[in-house]
């Protein structure tokens, strides 16, 4: 982004002949941010060629997902993916930040937008985190909030320990039923394993 591009012309040269040698462009990254020191690293956004023109081809839908500070870092990384018309995993973007907070995650939603030429997505799925779908509403406004399925099976692997219920679980999922027809499916699945009071499943319930 033009107000961070703060390279000296020596940094420049050192990565153009990096490149030309065939390291990689995370490998330099990372050389980059040793030599400048690691204790002030803080929301960091990458994307590349290759990176943006997948994302114009694929980037109607996309998921927008943390891991939790599991990098030497100690700081949540952020990537953002899809699906391409080989139904393989893309990734389009990603970002080391700061914390978790709507604001950061509003710094990285414009930060994507910026990089992607303002091509916004019909929709974006996340793992329900209300910061996430905060931001969300304020930079994509238009897209589509949608869960990601198969973080509400891993709660429900945590939350509810009944084997049989996750199967129910997942058809009431992913089944193509009327509104009114899941209604009805979801009443006796959850009064045949008499979990109605369970805090997460009520929660679930309220959040479909």
């Amino acid at each position: 982004m033009p107000s961070f591009r703060g390279l000296t012309d020596g940094d420049k040269a050192q990565v153009d002949s990096l490149k030309l040698y065939g390291v990689r462009s995370c490998n330099i990254m990372g050389l980059l941010m040793g030599q400048k020191g690691e204790e002030n690293l803080e929301n960091l956004f990458w994307c590349d060629g290759t990176s943006r023109l997948d994302y114009q081809a694929f980037g109607d839908v996309i998921v927008f997902d943390s891991t939790y500070k599991k990098n030497k870092y100690n700081k949540p990384v952020v990537i953002f993916s899809g699906y391409n018309h080989h139904k393989e995993t893309t990734i389009f973007a990603c970002a080391l930040v700061c914390d978790e907070t709507i604001e950061t995650y509003k710094w990285v939603l414009k930060a994507l937008d910026e990089a992607m030429f303002g091509k916004q997505p019909k929709a974006v799925v996340t793992d329900g985190d209300k910061s996430m779908r905060e931001a969300v509403k304020v930079v994509f406004p238009n897209a589509t909030h949608r869960l990601c399925g198969w973080h509400i099976q891993q709660n429900c692997l945590e939350k509810i320990k009944i084997p049989d219920f996750l199967n129910e679980f997942k058809t009431l999922i992913y089944g193509n039923f009327t509104p009114e027809r899941f209604e009805t499916k979801w009443l006796q699945v959850i009064e045949k394993y008499g979990i109605g009071e369970e805090k997460w499943i009520k929660q679930t319930y309220e959040t479909r």
